[in-house]
């Protein structure tokens, strides 16, 4: 089962006299349970035989589709996937993926 935490859509950088405050999420985890934390970069990324973008819906079908594979193995796909889909397009954004499984 796949649950989404969203972050605040407010930047992290800090500019002075700017008081930020951020949501906690507390999340209770159990034994081979696995956190996701992503950038964006992979869902704006163009590709595909019609240019699009990947879109939220497919990643969240795709790291499901993961979650019990091997930690390297994860990896492996992840690159896979993300430069089978981009093609011989330029890459729009930072792409960062943590994966981190509970043991």
């Amino acid at each position: 089962e796949l649950k989404e935490y969203k972050g605040d859509a407010v930047g992290i950088g800090y500019e002075k006299g700017m008081d930020r405050t951020f949501k906690n999420h507390k999340i209770n985890l159990q034994k081979d349970d696995m956190i996701y934390l992503s950038t964006d970069g992979f869902v704006d990324q163009r590709g595909g035989f019609r240019n699009k973008k990947y879109y939220y819906g497919p990643y969240r079908e795709f790291l499901s589709s993961l979650s019990k594979l091997s930690l390297t193995e994860q990896k492996k796909k992840v690159k896979e996937e993300f430069e089978s889909w981009k093609g011989d397009n330029y890459q729009v954004d930072d792409v960062c993926i943590l994966g981190i499984k509970f043991t």
